[in-house]
C-alpha cells in the first residue's frame, strides 16, 4: 500500500481483486471535490477520486458495485489497443514512431543506443548492425538495466523531436518565431499539457511510441489551448480550422497505450 500526499491530494493505491484470479491496482485520490468519479485511462490504470469526507472503506465497496464495468471496460481497452509494448531482451523489439523496430543487444565498453529508421525492412534480425533498420543497444555488462538506458535515450532524442516538430507547428499557426518552452516526461492519463500563463507546452514521453500524424495532433492540441484556455466550441473551432481530420488522429492516438 503506498500513500502520496500534497497540499491539495491524497492519493492511496490498494489492490483490488477484480475476479478470482485476478488483482489490479487502483489509485485512491481525496481531493477537493462533491461527488465521487471512477475513470479508467488509455493504458489501464483505474482511478478513483472522491471528496475528503468520503472514507476509503466507502470507495472500495463503491469498486465492489462497478467491478463488472470496470473488467469489460478493462476487456475492451486489451483488445482495441495496438500491440505497441516493448521486448527489452535480445532480439526483442521496440515500438516507436508508429513502427515496430527489432532490437539487438550485445556487449561493450559503454551504454549506447543506436537507432537506425530507414524504411528497409528486408534484413533479417539476426544480422542487425547499426547499418541495418532498427535498434542496437550496447551495454557494459548483462546487469545493466536495458530499459532505464532506452527511456535515458529516449528522452534526449524526442526533446530535439518533439521540439522541432513544436516549433514548425507554432510558426505555420501564429506566423512568429517566438514559440512556448517544452518539457518532457512521462504521464500515466495524457499526452500533453498546455500551462497557457508560463507558455509551457508539456508531452508525454510515450507519445514517441506513436505515428507523426498523432504527434503533430497533440502538439496542435496543446498549442491551440495558448488561444482557448478550455476546451469550448471556439476551441474545437479552431481546431477544425487547423487540423481538419483532428478526431481520426484522436481516435487513432486512443489505441496507443501510455507506457514502454
Amino acid at each position: 500500500m503506498c500513500y502520496i500526499v500534497n497540499m491539495k491530494t491524497i492519493s492511496k493505491s490498494i489492490g483490488f481483486p477484480l475476479d478470482t484470479s485476478k488483482q489490479i491496482n487502483v489509485i485512491i485520490t481525496k481531493k477537493h471535490m462533491k461527488n465521487m468519479r471512477l475513470s479508467i485511462s488509455k493504458s489501464g490504470n483505474v482511478m478513483v477520486s472522491i471528496p475528503y469526507s468520503t472514507t476509503y472503506s466507502y470507495a472500495y465497496q463503491f469498486l465492489v458495485r462497478k467491478r463488472e464495468w470496470i473488467a469489460n471496460q478493462l476487456n475492451k481497452i486489451s483488445k482495441n489497443v495496438i500491440k505497441d509494448s516493448c521486448n527489452f531482451k535480445n532480439q526483442g523489439n521496440i515500438f516507436l514512431l508508429g513502427n515496430n523496430y527489432p532490437l539487438i543487444i550485445k556487449l561493450g565498453t559503454k551504454n549506447n543506443v543506436i537507432f537506425n529508421n530507414c524504411n528497409n525492412q528486408t534484413s533479417p534480425i539476426s544480422s542487425l548492425n547499426q547499418n541495418n533498420y532498427g535498434f542496437v543497444i550496447t551495454i557494459k555488462n548483462q546487469n545493466e538495466d536495458i530499459k532505464k538506458i532506452f527511456i535515458r535515450w529516449c528522452k534526449n532524442y524526442f526533446l530535439d523531436f518533439f521540439t522541432n516538430r513544436l516549433n514548425y507547428i507554432y510558426s505555420q499557426m501564429f506566423k512568429t518565431s517566438n514559440p512556448p518552452s517544452i518539457k518532457i516526461k512521462t504521464m500515466k492519463s495524457m499526452w500533453g499539457n498546455c500551462n497557457f500563463v508560463k507558455k509551457i507546452i508539456t508531452l508525454n514521453l510515450y507519445l514517441a511510441k506513436t505515428p507523426i500524424e498523432c504527434i503533430d495532433y497533440v502538439i496542435i492540441h496543446e498549442l491551440a489551448h495558448l488561444v482557448h484556455h478550455n476546451h469550448s466550441k471556439q476551441f474545437h473551432a479552431l481546431m477544425t480550422t487547423i487540423l481538419p481530420d483532428w478526431k481520426t488522429r484522436k481516435k487513432m492516438l486512443n489505441n496507443y497505450t501510455l507506457a514502454f
